[in-house]
C-alpha cells in the first residue's frame, strides 16, 4: 500500500485507517447492500467482462478511498459532519480526506508495475480526474443553489451519483475489454446504480430518519422529493413545506403535515417509478454486455437489493 511507501506520520496514519473503517453514518442509510459488497463493483464488472479481477482490486481500493474521502468532505459542506468528524475537528477531517484523495492516485499509480498496458492504465486514472471534476461540479451546483428546480436536482444526482457508481464500473470492465461499447454498457449499469441509490438517499432523508436528523432540519436545500412537491404541490402545500425547512427544529406535527402532503401528491409513488425504471435500465445495459454469468448473478443480485426505503413492505406505494 502507498502508505508504507510514504511512511507517513503514525498518528495521520491511523486516523487515515480510523476514517475508512468507520460504520456509523453511513453514506447511504437506506442500503442493505453493505459497504464491502458495493466497494467490490469494480472487480466484479471486471470479471463479468470477462477478464482477471486481480488488478481490479487495485481500482477497488482507488474508488472505497475516493468515496470515503467525498463522504467527509460532502458531510463537512452540508454541515452534517459525523460525530467522528466533530471530535476531531473540521479542519483534521479536511485533511484526512486530502490524504484519502492522494492514496487513491497512489493506488492507481501502482498498476503500472501490473501486466497492463500503460495506455490502458492512463486511460483509467485520466478517466478518475475527470469524473472527480465531474462530482465536484455536481457538488458545487448542490451548494450554492438552495432551491434547484426538479430538473436541476435530477442533475445534481447525476453528476454526484450517477458518475461516481459509473466510474467504479467503467474502470473495472476497461481492465478487461477495450471494446468501448461494452465498457459504456457497464458505465451505463453503473449510472442507473448510482441514481437508484441517490433516490433512496433522498428519500429516506425524510420517511426513513428520526425527524430531528431529517432534511426537513437540515436548512433549505431541496432533494429530489422536495424539488417534486414544489412543483407539483398548491401554494398552501408549498408554504408548509418552506416552513418546515426554514425552521431548524420545526414541531413534529408540522413536519407529520408535510410528510402526509408529500405523498398525497405522489412523490412516493414518482420516486418508486423512477428507481424501477433506473432497476430496469441497469439491467437491460448489464445484458447487453453479454456479461460472464457468476459475476453478472452477483451483480444483478446487488442490485435487487436496493430498494426506496429500509423496508418497503411497511410502506403502501
Amino acid at each position: 500500500m502507498v502508505w508504507e511507501k510514504a511512511n507517513p506520520w503514525p498518528l495521520y496514519l491511523e486516523s487515515l485507517r480510523h476514517a475508512l473503517s468507520i460504520d456509523e453514518d453511513s453514506v447511504h442509510p437506506h442500503e442493505v447492500i453493505e459497504r464491502p459488497q458495493w466497494l467490490l463493483f469494480p472487480v466484479l464488472c471486471a470479471q463479468a467482462a470477462g477478464g482477471d479481477p486481480k488488478p481490479a482490486e487495485d481500482i477497488a481500493a482507488a474508488w472505497a478511498l475516493l468515496y470515503t474521502s467525498a463522504h467527509i468532505l460532502d458531510k463537512i459542506e452540508d454541515d452534517e459532519a459525523a460525530s467522528w468528524m466533530k471530535v476531531a475537528g473540521t479542519g483534521p477531517s479536511i485533511n484526512i480526506a486530502t490524504g484519502l484523495i492522494t492514496s487513491a492516485f497512489g493506488a492507481l499509480t501502482s498498476l503500472y508495475s501490473s501486466s497492463l498496458e500503460c495506455d490502458t492504465v492512463t486511460e483509467i486514472i485520466t478517466d478518475f480526474q475527470q469524473t472527480i471534476l465531474r462530482i465536484c461540479g455536481g457538488q458545487h451546483i448542490d451548494l450554492t443553489c438552495s432551491k434547484p428546480t426538479l430538473d436541476e436536482c435530477w442533475n445534481i444526482a447525476e453528476l454526484k451519483s450517477g458518475s461516481v457508481f459509473a466510474l467504479a464500473c467503467r474502470s473495472g470492465a476497461r481492465l478487461a475489454t477495450n471494446v468501448r461499447s461494452v465498457v459504456k454498457n457497464y458505465s451505463s449499469f453503473g449510472h442507473h446504480l448510482g441514481m437508484m441509490i441517490q433516490i433512496g438517499d433522498d428519500v429516506v432523508g425524510i420517511w426513513g430518519v428520526k425527524s430531528e436528523n431529517s432534511d426537513f432540519t437540515s436548512g433549505d436545500n431541496w432533494t429530489l422529493p422536495i424539488a417534486y412537491a414544489m412543483e407539483m404541490a398548491g401554494a398552501e402545500d408549498q408554504s408548509l413545506l418552506l416552513e418546515c425547512l426554514k425552521t431548524r427544529d420545526p414541531l413534529k406535527e408540522k413536519v407529520s403535515e408535510a410528510i402526509d402532503m408529500l405523498e398525497r401528491i405522489g412523490a412516493l409513488v414518482y420516486l418508486y417509478t423512477k428507481m424501477e425504471w433506473h432497476r430496469s435500465e441497469a439491467k437491460k445495459s448489464l445484458l447487453e454486455a453479454n456479461p460472464e454469468p457468476s459475476a453478472s448473478d452477483l451483480l444483478l443480485g446487488l442490485l435487487t437489493k436496493i430498494c426506496l426505503l429500509p423496508n418497503d413492505a411497511a410502506y403502501d406505494i
